[in-house]
Parts: C-alpha cells; sequence; structure tokens
C-alpha cells in the first residue's frame, strides 16, 4: 500500500522505542544466545581443565578463546540490536531535527510504502529530502551514491516460526537486503520492507529524488516479480 503519513504517526515514525513485538523478538534472540553460551562456555571451561591438568597449551587455549569469542559475539549481537540501532536512530533525528523531519513527513510530495496498512513500525518512507525507514535509518537523498536492494526469502516455517503476530510475517514475506553507498565511500548494511508489487514504483521514485545516484533492485529488474 502506498499513502501519505498522517500526522498522529508523525512521533511514532521519529522515535525508536521498544515494540511489545521488539520485546518478543528479543527474548526469542536472547533465549538462543543463553543456549548458544552454555554450550560454548562449557567448552571454554573444559579447554581450561585439558590445559590445567594435561598442559596442552595450544588446544586448552584454542578452545577457551574460541568460546570466549562466540560469547562475547552473541552478547554484541544483543546489545547491537537492542539498545544500539535504537540509539543511533534517534541520535539521527535529533541531528537532522525533529521539526524539519516532521515538515517533510507532512509534504504532499511524500510517499509512504506500507507493508501492513497503517502500520508505521515497518515503513518505508520517501520525502522531498529523505529517505526514511521507520526506526532504521534516516538517510538524505543528496549523500547517496547508490543503493541496491536484495530479495530475501524465506519459507513459510522460517515465517512462522520467528514471528507471532502478522505484522512480523508480512515484514519477512517482503523483506531486502540493502546496501547504501555513501558519496564519501562509505558503505551502510541494513534491511528494508517494501511490498513486492510496490518496488517498481518505490525504485522510480527513489531515480526521482536523487537522479544522480544508482537504484537497483536486481530480483524485480529481471522480471521475477513485481
Amino acid at each position: 500500500m502506498i499513502s501519505s503519513v498522517y500526522p498522529d504517526k508523525f512521533e511514532r515514525i521519529l522515535k525508536a522505542d521498544m515494540t511489545e513485538q521488539d520485546k518478543d523478538d528479543l527474548k526469542k534472540l536472547w533465549k538462543n544466545n543463553l543456549i548458544g553460551l552454555s554450550v560454548f562456555t562449557v567448552l571454554g571451561i573444559a579447554g581450561l581443565v585439558a590445559f590445567i591438568v594435561d598442559r596442552s597449551i595450544v588446544s586448552g587455549l584454542f578452545i577457551f578463546i574460541l568460546a570466549l569469542g562466540l560469547d562475547l559475539f552473541s552478547f554484541y549481537k544483543f546489545y547491537k540490536s537492542s539498545i544500539s540501532a535504537r540509539r543511533e536512530y534517534n541520535a539521527t533525528v535529533e541531528r537532522f531535527g525533529r521539526s524539519r523531519l516532521i515538515s517533510e513527513l507532512s509534504s504532499v510530495e511524500t510517499h509512504a510504502f506500507y507493508v501492513v496498512e497503517d502500520d508505521v513500525d515497518a515503513v518505508t518512507v520517501i520525502t522531498p529530502n529523505f529517505l526514511i525507514s521507520a526506526r532504521t535509518f534516516i538517510i538524505p537523498f543528496s549523500s547517496i551514491k547508490s543503493m541496491m536492494m536484495y530479495e530475501k526469502r524465506y519459507t513459510d516455517e522460517q515465517i512462522e516460526k520467528l514471528n507471532t503476530d502478522e505484522i512480523g510475517r508480512e515484514y519477512m514475506r517482503n523483506l531486502y537486503s540493502v546496501i547504501i553507498t555513501y558519496k564519501e565511500g562509505d558503505i551502510k548494511k541494513t534491511l528494508i520492507s517494501v511490498k513486492r508489487q510496490d518496488m517498481g514504483q518505490f525504485l522510480n521514485l527513489l531515480r526521482i529524488k536523487a537522479p544522480w545516484a544508482e537504484f537497483g533492485c536486481p530480483g524485480y529488474e529481471r522480471g521475477i516479480y513485481g
């Protein structure tokens, strides 16, 4: 669904706080991490025991370092998804200015690409000067050199397993991994969700807003869908 953004939704788009779905997702992530952490922690202890008892320095320390590294990586994933990403988004809102962004969202030239009607938690918005993925990123068109979108495919079983509500399931059915290259050379990898049937109009609008940049979606352009 392509529409405008209603004024009562502006603040929701511009504030990356926790939704109930976020909390459920984080509980699942943390549960999976705990299982993984317990396994690798046991391996780490076993490595230390091997080092102490048998003086097998190479194998013991290798197992311990590997387990510790995987533990730290799991904690990093949890921190990144639960705290860091929202903090970064809110800082971006403050940097560009809330009043300026509200003005952009209220423009008659703004188009909101909804995955689920009127749900703004996963909406992607093209304003006169910004590309906004609600609660994920806000990027001025003036900074973009290229943006490539790659369709992600999940089985129905995977979608049902990972989501407790229809909004989350619909989000995954229309998910893309995105690689954005900035003019200064930095690269951002992220995710967006746009209805498959809306991808043609989404690409057209991006190319109108930033004609100097390259925008592409290989699956759509090969005629696989859309």
